[in-house]
């Protein structure tokens, strides 16, 4: 994440950033500071910062060099309650203020002449583990420098806080709507990392629960975490926001541990149905975190027509705009750089109907010169059956690189 500091002259108004949702803003206003040389912001689309590792690092720049040394530091606000209950209503969220002993908030010095300089956060992973409450964290953190400016952005450090499962395997809390994962990592050598979103229709995760879908990938090298992703259903529905940002976070944790959870450097997606729809989007989405999708009789359309109509709903809302409906058919959001796939589905699917969504995204996929293992059956239905070839056939696939 960047952040900048604006070397913006003499009389500029600071608003407090909070968090907005539909254009409106939920954060109080405070009064403008004094006339100063320097008033700092930061300057990104949005206020949100994951933190998934032990580590976070925030550029700052001037736009002009600095007239002397400048020292730039982080603070938490004194109204930090209201910043995080801020949060917790935009993202439907149960996060709690991040402890003071779990976290070191850095300074730099933007020296004479120079335009930038590197803020480091510190977060204690043993201190956050120790906490055994299931809560994730977050820290409101504003900019302050060692003259008598102080902005009045704030910006929202989201971390996640670990358990562990009865089974034994890492749970982890992310801080969005009441998302977790559970990562199940064998002994020995694991080249892949994946996490596995279920399906139902995004109005509720289905059978193939944590118990079940990890285990088919144990003793593959595949690291693989069940991912319990935030449903958009009464009043969150049409909330897509929520559970692509559950996968996004949950493949950020898996690549900042992978040393920790076996030592992969490969993670991917993969998913169920519409559980398909959200491992894919995630790959679509972010081809730069994501390396492989496997998405098992995936909804890829989000036309109500030619796809599974709850998924639609509950995904979009009531009312979805054509420019929507098209921004999230994965279909239609391939490129040259959307990562390799292994697509499995069955024509006789009278849930999704697959012409319409595991064959056209297949057909993109190929026509946009990405690498795509189809695996297109007459009989099958909205399932996978052993007989035709799964998983074998997927295990196959993730030896070839």
């Amino acid at each position: 994440m960047i952040h900048h500091l604006h070397h913006l002259g003499w009389a500029t108004v600071a608003l407090l950033s909070g968090l907005s949702a539909c254009g409106n803003q939920l954060g109080p206003q405070v009064p403008a500071p004094e006339a100063s040389a320097y008033t700092l912001s930061f300057v990104q689309e949005t206020s949100r910062i994951f933190a998934p590792g032990p580590e976070i690092k925030l550029d700052v720049v001037l736009a002009d060099a600095a007239a002397e040394d400048l020292t730039c530091s982080l603070t938490v606000p004194e109204n930090d309650a209201e910043f995080v209950n801020l949060y917790n209503s935009k993202y439907a969220s149960d996060c709690v203020l991040a402890p003071e002993g779990v976290y070191t908030l850095g300074s730099a010095v933007i020296e004479k002449g120079q335009r930038s300089a590197t803020l480091q956060v510190q977060l204690d992973l043993a201190r956050i583990k120790a906490d055994v409450s299931g809560k994730p964290y977050i820290l409101p953190v504003t900019l302050t420098t060692d003259g008598a400016v102080e902005s009045h952005d704030v910006r929202y450090l989201a971390i996640p806080t670990f358990t562990t499962s009865d089974s034994g395997h890492p749970v982890v809390h992310l801080p969005g709507g009441d998302a977790w994962m559970e990562v199940w990592h064998t002994e020995g050598v694991n080249t892949k990392a994946c996490i596995f979103c279920p399906g139902g229709g995004y109005s509720s995760l289905s059978g193939q629960g944590v118990t079940t879908e990890p285990g088919v990938f144990a003793g593959q090298g595949v690291v693989c975490a069940y991912l319990h992703y935030t449903l958009p259903i009464n009043d969150l529905r049409g909330r897509y926001d929520l559970p692509t940002q559950n996968a996004e976070d949950a493949v950020d944790v898996l690549r900042a541990h992978a040393a920790e959870w076996g030592g992969y450097s490969l993670v991917g997606t993969c998913g169920r149905s519409a559980g398909g729809h959200l491992a894919g989007a995630t790959a679509v989405k972010h081809p730069d975190k994501v390396d492989f999708q496997i998405l098992l009789y995936p909804v890829v359309s989000m036309d109500i027509s030619r796809s599974h109509e709850g998924s639609c709903y509950y995904f979009l809302g009531d009312e979805r705009p054509a420019a929507l409906v098209e921004e999230w058919s994965l279909d239609k959001c391939v490129t040259a750089e959307t990562p390799r796939a292994f697509v499995y589905y069955a024509m006789d699917d009278t849930v999704v109907p697959q012409r319409y969504n595991g064959m056209v995204y297949c057909q993109a996929l190929k026509a946009a010169g990405v690498p795509c293992q189809e695996e297109c059956y007459e009989t099958g239905g909205h399932s996978t059956p052993k007989d035709n070839n799964y998983p074998d056939a997927m295990f196959a696939w993730l030896k070839t690189f």
